[in-house]
């Protein structure tokens, strides 16, 4: 199998306080600074887009991402499948238990 592409969308916070107004009053240098972080966690194609709420035109700021799985979420992931494939082999067995049980009583 091969890894997948994962895509998600976080708030944007400058100052960890979502309450605040997220760039007002931040110099470039320290706007610079955080996008140089953001562009570590979440690749440099990641966006800043206006998630808008209301009527008012209010709106959050968020960062959508696009990346490969890391190591451990594929790992987790193909975990998940074969114990999701082992329980459909389980209860497919289990049918036809049922199923040759069923016939057995109805047709000998």
């Amino acid at each position: 199998m091969t890894k997948k592409m994962v895509t998600g969308q976080v708030d944007f916070e400058f100052t960890g306080d979502p309450d605040e107004e997220q760039l007002d009053g931040v110099t470039i240098g320290e706007l610079l600074a955080k996008l140089e972080v953001l562009k570590g966690e979440y690749g440099p194609d990641a966006k800043l887009v206006k998630d808008y709420y209301g009527h008012d035109g209010g709106f959050d700021l968020m960062i959508e991402y696009q990346r490969l799985e890391t190591d451990s979420e594929y790992a987790e992931r193909i975990k998940k499948e074969e114990r999701k494939r082992k329980h459909e082999e389980e209860k497919l067995e289990k049918e036809r238990k049922e199923y040759e049980r069923l016939k057995k009583k109805f047709e000998g």
